[in-house]
Protein backbone atom coordinates (compact mmCIF):
# COMPACT_ATOMS: atom_id res chain seq x y z
CA UNK A 1 0.00 0.00 0.00
CA UNK A 2 1.26 3.55 -0.97
CA UNK A 3 1.22 6.53 0.81
CA UNK A 4 -2.11 7.53 -0.53
CA UNK A 5 -3.61 4.35 0.30
CA UNK A 6 -2.39 4.50 3.58
CA UNK A 7 -4.00 8.45 4.67
CA UNK A 8 -6.92 7.26 2.69
CA UNK A 9 -7.52 4.27 4.94
CA UNK A 10 -6.56 6.16 8.36
CA UNK A 11 -9.34 8.93 7.05
CA UNK A 12 -11.82 6.36 6.26
CA UNK A 13 -10.90 4.86 10.27
CA UNK A 14 -11.29 8.47 11.34
CA UNK A 15 -14.34 9.61 9.43
CA UNK A 16 -16.07 5.39 11.16
CA UNK A 17 -14.85 6.76 14.57
CA UNK A 18 -16.61 10.17 14.10
CA UNK A 19 -19.85 8.40 12.94
CA UNK A 20 -19.89 5.86 15.96
CA UNK A 21 -19.38 9.21 17.96
CA UNK A 22 -22.07 10.59 16.26
CA UNK A 23 -24.60 7.80 16.77
CA UNK A 24 -23.40 7.37 20.51
CA UNK A 25 -24.60 11.30 20.93
CA UNK A 26 -27.68 11.15 19.24
CA UNK A 27 -28.46 7.99 21.45
CA UNK A 28 -27.88 9.87 24.66
CA UNK A 29 -29.78 12.57 23.25
CA UNK A 30 -32.72 10.52 22.60
CA UNK A 31 -32.20 8.59 26.23
CA UNK A 32 -32.19 12.21 27.36
CA UNK A 33 -35.68 13.76 25.46
CA UNK A 34 -37.15 10.67 26.71
CA UNK A 35 -36.19 10.53 30.25
CA UNK A 36 -37.49 14.57 30.74
CA UNK A 37 -40.57 13.44 28.67
CA UNK A 38 -41.55 11.17 31.18
CA UNK A 39 -41.25 12.84 34.47
CA UNK A 40 -44.49 14.49 34.74
CA UNK A 41 -46.22 11.60 34.28
CA UNK A 42 -44.09 10.70 37.76
CA UNK A 43 -45.65 12.92 40.32
CA UNK A 44 -44.32 10.51 42.97
CA UNK A 45 -40.77 11.57 41.18
CA UNK A 46 -41.72 15.46 41.73
CA UNK A 47 -39.04 16.38 44.59
CA UNK A 48 -36.48 14.65 42.44
CA UNK A 49 -37.22 15.89 39.32
CA UNK A 50 -37.86 19.72 39.75
CA UNK A 51 -34.06 19.99 40.61
CA UNK A 52 -32.69 17.07 38.29
CA UNK A 53 -34.80 19.52 35.19
CA UNK A 54 -33.47 22.87 36.17
CA UNK A 55 -29.92 21.40 36.10
CA UNK A 56 -30.81 19.66 32.42
CA UNK A 57 -31.90 23.40 31.43
CA UNK A 58 -28.19 25.11 32.47
CA UNK A 59 -26.69 21.87 31.11
CA UNK A 60 -28.54 20.63 27.39
CA UNK A 61 -26.76 21.68 24.16
CA UNK A 62 -29.52 19.91 21.98
CA UNK A 63 -32.66 22.14 21.32
CA UNK A 64 -35.42 19.62 21.01
CA UNK A 65 -33.84 17.91 24.68
CA UNK A 66 -33.86 21.84 25.79
CA UNK A 67 -37.01 22.58 25.10
CA UNK A 68 -38.64 19.23 25.67
CA UNK A 69 -37.35 19.19 29.39
CA UNK A 70 -38.20 23.13 30.00
CA UNK A 71 -41.82 22.15 29.15
CA UNK A 72 -41.38 19.01 31.11
CA UNK A 73 -40.18 21.56 34.22
CA UNK A 74 -42.96 23.69 33.63
CA UNK A 75 -45.61 21.33 33.91
CA UNK A 76 -44.40 19.86 37.37
CA UNK A 77 -44.18 23.49 38.37
CA UNK A 78 -40.52 24.83 37.98
CA UNK A 79 -40.79 28.46 38.22
CA UNK A 80 -37.25 28.34 36.25
CA UNK A 81 -38.39 26.54 33.68
CA UNK A 82 -41.74 28.50 32.59
CA UNK A 83 -39.54 31.68 33.10
CA UNK A 84 -37.06 29.34 30.40
CA UNK A 85 -39.94 29.03 28.13
CA UNK A 86 -41.06 32.78 28.09
CA UNK A 87 -37.35 33.90 27.82
CA UNK A 88 -37.19 31.09 23.94
CA UNK A 89 -39.73 32.58 22.70
CA UNK A 90 -38.16 35.80 22.08
CA UNK A 91 -34.46 34.17 21.56
CA UNK A 92 -34.97 31.07 19.50
CA UNK A 93 -34.61 31.91 16.38
CA UNK A 94 -36.04 28.67 14.24
CA UNK A 95 -39.95 28.96 13.73
CA UNK A 96 -40.62 25.18 14.65
CA UNK A 97 -39.21 25.25 18.18
CA UNK A 98 -41.24 28.85 18.70
CA UNK A 99 -44.18 26.95 17.71
CA UNK A 100 -43.54 24.07 19.56
CA UNK A 101 -43.10 26.28 22.72
CA UNK A 102 -46.44 27.97 22.17
CA UNK A 103 -47.96 24.09 22.11
CA UNK A 104 -46.51 23.54 24.84
CA UNK A 105 -47.92 26.73 26.88
CA UNK A 106 -51.63 25.72 25.81
CA UNK A 107 -51.22 22.21 27.37
CA UNK A 108 -50.09 24.05 30.32
CA UNK A 109 -53.48 25.94 31.06
CA UNK A 110 -51.87 27.90 33.89
CA UNK A 111 -52.13 31.35 34.53
CA UNK A 112 -49.24 31.70 33.70
CA UNK A 113 -49.17 30.20 30.48
CA UNK A 114 -52.35 32.36 29.67
CA UNK A 115 -50.50 35.78 29.92
CA UNK A 116 -47.55 34.64 28.10
CA UNK A 117 -49.62 33.52 25.39
CA UNK A 118 -51.59 36.56 25.46
CA UNK A 119 -48.34 38.52 25.33
CA UNK A 120 -47.44 36.62 22.01
CA UNK A 121 -50.88 36.79 20.32
CA UNK A 122 -50.60 40.68 20.95
CA UNK A 123 -46.43 41.31 19.54
CA UNK A 124 -46.02 42.89 16.18
CA UNK A 125 -42.92 41.31 15.71
CA UNK A 126 -44.55 37.82 14.87
CA UNK A 127 -46.98 39.39 12.63
CA UNK A 128 -45.67 37.53 9.89
CA UNK A 129 -45.45 34.15 11.76
CA UNK A 130 -48.04 31.74 12.32
CA UNK A 131 -46.82 31.89 16.19
CA UNK A 132 -49.90 35.09 17.07
CA UNK A 133 -52.57 32.39 15.28
CA UNK A 134 -51.19 29.63 17.20
CA UNK A 135 -51.30 31.92 20.56
CA UNK A 136 -54.93 33.21 19.63
CA UNK A 137 -55.32 28.87 19.04
CA UNK A 138 -54.25 28.79 22.69
CA UNK A 139 -57.04 30.67 24.04
CA UNK A 140 -59.70 29.64 22.48
CA UNK A 141 -62.13 26.63 22.33
CA UNK A 142 -59.78 23.64 21.61
CA UNK A 143 -57.28 25.38 23.86
CA UNK A 144 -57.45 27.33 27.69
CA UNK A 145 -60.77 28.36 26.78
CA UNK A 146 -60.17 31.99 28.06
CA UNK A 147 -63.09 33.47 25.67
CA UNK A 148 -62.47 37.19 26.86
CA UNK A 149 -59.18 37.32 26.16
CA UNK A 150 -60.20 36.55 22.09
CA UNK A 151 -62.15 39.79 22.14
CA UNK A 152 -59.77 42.14 21.12
CA UNK A 153 -58.58 39.61 18.09
CA UNK A 154 -61.99 39.24 16.49
CA UNK A 155 -61.19 42.31 14.62
CA UNK A 156 -57.65 41.81 14.34
CA UNK A 157 -55.47 43.42 10.90
CA UNK A 158 -53.65 40.22 9.89
CA UNK A 159 -57.02 38.22 8.71
CA UNK A 160 -55.35 35.12 9.82
CA UNK A 161 -55.30 36.08 13.72
CA UNK A 162 -58.76 37.59 13.46
CA UNK A 163 -60.44 34.04 11.96
CA UNK A 164 -58.70 31.84 14.53
CA UNK A 165 -60.42 34.35 17.04
CA UNK A 166 -63.99 34.35 15.24
CA UNK A 167 -63.79 30.73 15.12
CA UNK A 168 -62.73 30.11 18.63
CA UNK A 169 -65.55 30.52 20.68
CA UNK A 170 -67.21 28.05 21.97
CA UNK A 171 -70.69 27.72 23.50
CA UNK A 172 -69.69 27.63 26.66
CA UNK A 173 -68.37 31.22 27.00
CA UNK A 174 -69.74 33.18 29.97
CA UNK A 175 -72.45 35.82 30.06
CA UNK A 176 -69.78 38.37 30.07
CA UNK A 177 -68.49 37.55 26.74
CA UNK A 178 -71.94 36.91 25.39
CA UNK A 179 -72.84 39.95 26.43
CA UNK A 180 -69.66 41.63 24.44
CA UNK A 181 -70.48 40.03 21.43
CA UNK A 182 -73.98 41.06 21.14
CA UNK A 183 -72.94 44.32 21.82
CA UNK A 184 -70.56 43.77 18.47
CA UNK A 185 -73.42 42.27 16.45
CA UNK A 186 -75.46 45.79 16.88
CA UNK A 187 -72.37 47.41 16.26
CA UNK A 188 -71.61 49.11 12.76
CA UNK A 189 -67.97 48.18 12.85
CA UNK A 190 -67.76 45.93 9.60
CA UNK A 191 -64.66 44.12 11.40
CA UNK A 192 -66.15 43.32 14.41
CA UNK A 193 -69.72 42.09 13.65
CA UNK A 194 -68.68 38.42 12.07
CA UNK A 195 -67.33 37.42 15.16
CA UNK A 196 -70.22 37.93 16.83
CA UNK A 197 -72.39 36.46 13.76
CA UNK A 198 -70.51 33.16 13.99
CA UNK A 199 -70.71 32.77 17.87
CA UNK A 200 -74.79 32.94 17.62
CA UNK A 201 -74.29 30.45 14.81
CA UNK A 202 -72.77 28.15 17.03
CA UNK A 203 -74.86 28.71 20.07
CA UNK A 204 -77.74 28.24 17.84
CA UNK A 205 -76.25 24.95 16.64
CA UNK A 206 -75.08 23.74 20.12
CA UNK A 207 -78.56 24.68 21.95
CA UNK A 208 -80.90 23.62 18.99
CA UNK A 209 -82.86 27.38 19.23
CA UNK A 210 -82.75 29.91 16.47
Amino acid sequence: MGAAGARQTMQQMRDAGFADRTRALLHLAVDRYAAVKSLPLRPDLKSAAVPAIERRLDEEAEDRVLLEATGAGAAIGSAKAIDRLEAMLSSQERADLRMEIVLILTELRTSRARKILNTVARDPRFDADEIRQAAVWGLEKAGLRHYEDLLPFIADPVRDVALHAIVGFGSDADVHVIDRLIADLLTQDHARSPAASEFRELVRRATGKP
